[in-house]
């Protein structure tokens, strides 16, 4: 009878203890943690676990859960609880089982990009994994990762992976029948670069202002005769094809100047185009990518052509090496870091089904001047 009794009033005592901290959120015990165990934890000689943090920040475990996960319903805490738990985690380098809080909240945590393309090298195109990385890096502070899948290889470059994801990245998104593949998927996505349909989100670069800066610049050191060249490329259907072409000619005609005849094609050969840029008595080029300035460099110094004394140039993509050839090159610069910031915040928003009809965001360029435009000669 008497062990009864002791037993109920430890019961009690025990649901007295935890009410009270879901009521008031208030800390109930000191930090029961062991000094030893404490020990190993800081450490690193073992791993933290749910109970750890919950000792060492005076409160239950499950308060602990609800403060972690944001769990707000029927719970309130105070701030000082909150903290001592949020300090806890800190001090012990404590790391949720993904697993474990995937089966609870029926998330995976996982983002799929989609659509990274590599070069003849095997090398990712710089622009792409500096998004990639900066996204991730941000993506971390929501606990959501994200993963390339490479299953489908570059026949389907836009093709989700077997296992489910929260949501999808895309590069580069530029065929309908692609968007209609991730629409028809039913997963929150955000296309980076490209188009996207109705349940996904566009974060593109303002092409046509990149091109009206490059024009602004060249108009504003005495240049007239200013061509567009482009070279031609397996992904011609890319949103930036056209709005940096039409970018150039609608900022030639503001500034009441020819285009000239290499606007409006696309080369093969890009020493080509130089050449008939030259033969028109153009003074500047502006050239689609910095690849496309290379080609130009190297051309120009095979024929004896002096950059920037007898032609200037300027460049979208402000990539490697631009800043380390001679003359270094002006450059459209993209806004990378700009673009995955709003990138992971709509992504973030779309998993967490918070409201927003945006359909696209244009992302300002901005323009890095450097060696390669001067002011024509004679002038």
């Amino acid at each position: 009878m008497i062990c009864r009794r002791l037993t109920c009033v430890w019961g009690n005592l025990r649901f007295r203890k935890c009410f009270l901290e879901h009521q008031s959120g208030c800390v109930m015990p000191e930090s029961t943690l062991k000094s030893e165990r404490l020990g190993e934890l800081e450490s690193g000689h073992r791993k933290a676990t749910l109970t750890d943090v919950a000792q060492l920040s005076g409160v239950s475990a499950s308060t602990v859960s609800r403060v972690l996960n944001g769990y707000t319903e029927g719970f309130s805490v105070k701030p000082k609880v909150r903290r001592a738990v949020l300090e806890a985690v800190d001090r012990l380098g404590y790391k949720a089982n993904r697993s474990a809080k995937a089966m609870r909240s029926k998330r995976t945590g996982v983002i799929a990009v989609l659509g990274l393309q590599y070069d003849q090298d095997g090398v990712a195109f710089g622009t792409d994994v500096q998004i990639i990385h900066h996204m991730a890096s941000g993506l971390r502070q929501s606990d959501l990762e994200l993963c390339h899948y490479f299953g489908s290889g570059l026949e389907e470059p836009y093709g989700l992976p077997d296992w489910p994801v929260d949501g999808a990245c895309a590069l580069n998104l530029c065929q309908d029948e692609d968007v209609q593949r991730i629409e028809q998927a039913g997963v929150p996505y955000v296309s980076i670069n490209g188009l996207a349909g109705p349940n996904g989100v566009s974060v593109l670069v303002d092409d046509q202002l990149g091109s009206k800066l490059a024009v602004d610049h060249l108009v504003s050191l005495g240049h007239e005769r200013i061509a567009y060249i482009m070279e031609s490329s397996w992904n011609n259907v890319h949103p930036s094809v056209q709005a940096r072409r039409q970018g150039y000619a609608l900022a030639m005609q503001a500034h009441n100047l020819p285009l000239m005849p290499t606007w409006d094609q696309t080369y093969d050969m890009i020493e080509e185009a130089v050449a008939e840029a030259y033969e028109n008595r153009c003074t500047a080029l502006l050239v689609y990518s910095h690849y496309t300035a290379l080609v130009v460099l190297k051309y120009a110094h095979e024929i004896g052509m002096r950059i920037p004394d007898d032609m200037s140039l300027i460049c979208f993509n402000d990539r490697f090496p631009v800043n380390h050839t001679t003359p270094k090159l002006t450059a459209i610069a993209l806004p990378y870091k700009e673009m995955a910031d709003v990138a992971s915040e709509m992504i973030t928003n779309a998993i967490s089904q918070k409201p927003g009809n945006i359909q696209s965001i244009q992302i300002k360029p901005e323009l890095i001047v450097r060696d390669s435009t001067i002011a024509p000669a004679g002038l």
